[in-house]
């Protein structure tokens, strides 16, 4: 049995050689996600990706100089961000 030969969608046969481009669109852009209200006003964001909202959040906490001095793990609960810190795992 010999197999049909190739054929346009519309049923026309196709030419011995033809040409085509491919055109590949990588679409690898990350989740973006809503930031909560009173964090929103803080950080002056209210949509982002994760690393986004992370570099916005540790911006605001070293522009009002929050991070503990002896333990740079800890962050100091004063000001704006003390409201809204029991919303979030700050160490």
């Amino acid at each position: 049995m010999r197999p049909l030969p190739p054929t346009t969608l519309s049923g026309e046969p196709l030419p011995a050689s033809i040409e085509v481009k491919v055109h590949l669109h990588l679409d690898t852009s990350p989740e973006r996600y809503k930031v909560v209200q009173p964090l929103a006003g803080i950080i002056g964001l209210t949509h982002g990706t994760r690393t986004e909202i992370v570099q916005a959040v540790w911006a605001y906490i070293k522009l009002h100089g929050l991070q503990d001095r002896d333990d740079r793990r800890r962050i100091r609960n004063e000001g704006p961000l003390g409201q809204v810190r029991p919303l979030f795992a700050f160490r």
